[in-house]
C-alpha cells in the first residue's frame, strides 16, 4: 500500500528550513522554527527528509549550490584569470548583504560545528577544500600567464583570499556597513594587482 502523496515541494521546504537555519543557527533552530519557515508538520519533514541535522545538511548543500553559485560561475567563466578571481570575489561580497539574512551559512555553520568530526564539519571541510582548489587552479592560470610575478606563493595567496572572504562573512552577520565590506573588499583586490 502505497503512502499519502507528498503536498510539498521539498526543494522549497529546504530553502525555507535554510532561512531558520540562518537566522538562528543550527543548534538554535528548533524544529518548531523549522515548521514555521516551511509551513511543514514536523512528522511529515521527518518523513519526507529525516532528522533535522539531516534536514540541516540537506539545506546546507542546497546553500553551496546555489548561494555560491554565481562566484562559482565567475572563477570558471570567460576573461583572463585574474579577472575571474576579481569578478568571483565581488559576487561573494555582494551575497553577503543580499536577501534577509546577512553573511555566509557555511561561515557561520563553522563556528558552530568547525573543529568536530561530524558529517557537517566534515562536509563544510570538503567545500573550503574544493573552493580553496578552484581560486588556487585560477591564481596559478594567471600566475602561468604573467599576471601574477613568477614568484608569487599562489596558494598562500588563496588563502589570504578565503580568509579575507571568510571575515567579510563573519562581519556582514555583525551587521558593520556596506562601506566597511567593501573596504576589505577593495584591499583583497588590491593584492591581485
Amino acid at each position: 500500500m502505497a503512502g499519502r502523496p507528498r503536498l510539498f515541494d521539498e526543494t522549497e521546504a529546504l530553502r525555507a528550513a535554510m532561512g531558520a537555519f540562518w537566522k538562528n543557527g543550527f543548534a538554535r533552530a528548533s524544529m518548531a522554527d523549522i515548521e514555521e519557515a516551511t509551513g511543514v508538520g514536523r512528522q511529515s519533514l521527518y518523513n519526507a527528509i529525516g532528522s533535522k541535522e539531516t534536514i540541516f545538511t540537506r539545506a546546507l548543500e542546497l546553500y553551496a549550490d546555489e548561494e555560491m553559485a554565481p562566484a562559482f560561475a565567475a572563477l570558471q567563466g570567460s576573461g583572463t584569470p585574474l579577472e575571474r578571481v576579481r569578478a568571483a570575489l565581488v559576487a561573494m561580497r555582494a551575497s553577503l548583504t543580499e536577501g534577509e539574512c546577512r553573511g555566509c551559512l557555511m561561515i557561520q555553520t563553522i563556528s558552530e560545528v568547525g573543529g568536530s568530526d561530524s558529517p557537517l564539519a566534515a562536509l563544510i571541510r570538503a567545500r573550503i577544500q574544493m573552493f580553496e582548489g578552484m581560486y588556487h587552479g585560477v591564481l596559478e592560470e594567471a600566475r602561468r600567464a604573467g599576471e601574477l610575478p613568477d614568484g608569487t606563493d599562489t596558494r598562500a595567496l588563496t588563502r589570504l583570499i578565503m580568509a579575507s572572504t571568510a571575515g567579510m562573512a563573519l562581519l556582514a552577520r555583525a551587521d558593520v556597513s556596506d562601506e566597511f565590506l567593501d573596504d576589505v573588499l577593495r584591499a583583497a583586490l588590491e593584492r591581485l594587482t
